[in-house]
């Protein structure tokens, strides 16, 4: 009958300690921990919208330096995008094209395959979406590269038109 863990720290701590823990394993040194984190968010997101509580605290990983991070932000958010009921991915927009002006490949890549995903379930983005891939300089990248975006580009455009 004493005081439970949950009431000394109330609901803003319990939930200030569940993003902490999800940023830190997202941002964890051993890449394939982190990375079978992402697969498992994105798995668990088919199905439930637990982690789209996160969603706000998540798009921070995009303003990162490290491309592991950012890779593995888009990902997340777009398989919950199927649960944004609130417009946060259409007003985070902005911030996830950047993503396609990143100096990375492997960014843009990501990035380029998140947005079919993300349009799919938020319809009003497509008009920025497709802009936004219009403008991709391909040629900024090394020749082995730029093919591959390319294609990524097309394959794109043929899922959303």
């Amino acid at each position: 009958m004493g005081i439970e863990l949950d009431d000394m720290i109330g609901e803003e701590g319990i939930r200030y300690y569940a993003v902490r823990s999800v940023i830190e394993i997202l941002k964890d040194k051993d890449c394939n921990k982190a990375y079978a984190y992402t697969r498992e968010i994105c798995a668990e997101s088919t199905y439930s919208d637990q982690y789209y509580q996160y969603f706000d605290d998540l798009l921070s990983l995009l303003k990162e330096e490290n491309s592991y991070y950012k890779t593995r932000c888009i990902m997340i958010i777009a398989s919950l995008s199927k649960w944004d009921r609130e417009g946060k991915v259409a007003r985070s927009t902005p911030q996830i094209l950047a993503l396609l002006e990143d100096k990375k490949p492997v960014v843009v890549r990501k990035c380029i395959e998140a947005l079919k995903e993300i349009v799919k379930n938020c319809p009003e983005t497509k008009s920025s979406v497709l802009k936004a891939v219009e403008r991709i300089d391909i040629t900024r990248f090394k020749d082995s590269m730029s093919p591959l975006i390319k294609k990524d580009i097309d394959n794109l455009y043929n899922t959303l038109n």
